[in-house]
């Protein structure tokens, strides 16, 4: 049991790649491993593109799949930086033994250390 990894058991997160229109005007949502790797979603790439900058409850469920089809398996639990579609993700995910928590977005600093605006 690979815990906290991208593995079996593993916790992933979905982090949007700008919290503004200008930092992030195509919607991009990474999806990272418990050790920082990113995990692949689909077409080896690890990001997918939403219709708004917060992603939806159905945006997160379908890149959920695709990637644990992908790696052979599920998380144990996902994280997600939208508040709002925490509630609906829990209603969904919870039957199938995946637990789903709120990952704030990066402080002043983080963001000032990844090279965004600070």
């Amino acid at each position: 049991d690979d815990e906290g990894g991208g593995g079996v058991g593993g916790f992933w997160t979905f982090r949007r790649m700008g919290y503004t229109e200008a930092e992030n005007p195509s919607h991009q949502v990474v999806l990272i491993s418990g050790e920082g790797m990113p995990v692949e979603i689909e077409g080896g790439n690890p990001t997918m593109g939403c219709r708004a900058l917060q992603p939806t409850a159905d945006e997160i469920l379908g890149a959920l799949e695709r990637a644990a089809r992908r790696m052979g398996a599920k998380p144990k639990s996902i994280a997600v930086d939208e508040k709002s579609i925490i509630a609906r993700l829990q209603l969904v995910l919870g039957p199938t033994g995946i637990f789903c928590g709120y990952y704030p977005p990066p402080s002043e600093e983080e963001l000032a250390n990844m090279g965004g605006p600070a």
